[in-house]
């Protein structure tokens, strides 16, 4: 299992192959060097539904 903080409340998980995101804020998230386009998540688990939470979800 590996855990990364891409800042904010952006987390990834990956563990048994499968890659995780809990909420994925990407663009605008100045503590995160990463793009949409650099993941493929299996799973996106959003906590509620605010802009700096939901993020790129629909990206």
């Amino acid at each position: 299992m590996k855990i990364t903080w891409h800042g904010h409340a952006f987390i990834e998980i990956q563990v048994a192959g499968k890659q995780i995101l809990i909420d994925p804020f990407i663009t605008g998230n100045p503590f995160t060097k990463t793009k949409p386009e650099d993941f493929n998540p299996d799973y996106i688990l959003l906590t509620h539904s605010h802009h700096d939470h939901v993020g790129d979800t629909e990206e």
